[in-house]
């Protein structure tokens, strides 16, 4: 699965029914921004999904690293609380949580990050 492919499918997943803020995954099946990208890895490797840390497989890695780009330049003001050297995980977290960001923010963002992987290829 190319990156893109990931951020796409991370973006019809999120619908207003599965996206949350303030849990990584709940058991009600909501998920937030990070959550997704680990359900979605789970379900293509077919093993247990992790309820926290890091994305594993490099796809996965590659898209959550241009998302969290795409906050860093579209929208600094909801990571002010973000340190410097905080890792892309760490700002698409903040981003997700911010009580301004929508689930449009969010589909805007796995958008952008699309067009920033498609210029790699």
């Amino acid at each position: 699965m190319h990156p893109i492919d990931v951020v796409e499918a991370a973006k019809h997943t999120l619908t207003p029914e599965k996206w949350t803020k303030g849990m990584y995954l709940r058991e009600d099946g909501t998920m937030c921004f990070v959550g997704v990208f680990a359900y979605l890895e789970a379900r293509l490797y077919n093993r247990p999904l992790h309820d926290e840390g890091s994305i594993y497989e490099d796809e996965f890695f590659e898209a959550i690293m241009a998302c969290g780009q795409v906050v860093r330049e579209q929208y600094p003001d909801r990571i002010m609380t973000v340190e410097a050297d905080a890792d892309e995980e760490e700002v698409v977290i903040v981003f997700n949580d911010h009580a301004a960001t929508t689930l449009g923010d969010v589909h805007a963002v796995l958008e952008k990050a699309a067009v920033r992987l498609a210029e790699k290829v």
